[in-house]
């Protein structure tokens, strides 16, 4: 199995849902999902770097139950996560906004 990185466009709702729904499919084969949170560019272009790695483990109905590294926990992280800068969550690690993830490609 192939994985690349792709940052996460979270002022374009269809861009996602397009993400959500890779990171599901991967947790419905099996493969845990990496992925890195960071803060609202408006705070400073330093705080937009991704920060952070969580691990999506599972889908759940209304996100995912994530692996919070920091707390030693499984967390919930809700799909709204993915949209736009939201406030600090304690499964990004304190950080407000989803920025990078590592999903699995189809090997041609």
């Amino acid at each position: 199995m192939r994985y690349r990185g792709a940052s996460l466009d979270d002022r374009s709702a269809e861009a996602a849902a397009a993400w959500v729904a890779h990171a599901s499919a991967a947790l419905a084969d099996s493969l845990p999902v990496p992925l890195y949170s960071a803060g609202d560019s408006a705070l400073g272009l330093d705080t937009a770097v991704p920060r952070h790695v969580i691990l999506l483990v599972a889908r759940v109905e209304d996100g995912f139950l994530a692996y919070e590294p920091s707390r030693g926990a499984l967390m919930h992280l809700p799909d709204a996560a993915f949209t736009g800068p939201g406030p600090r969550r304690a499964s990004l690690g304190h950080w407000s906004r989803v920025a990078w993830l590592v999903l699995p490609s189809p090997v041609h």
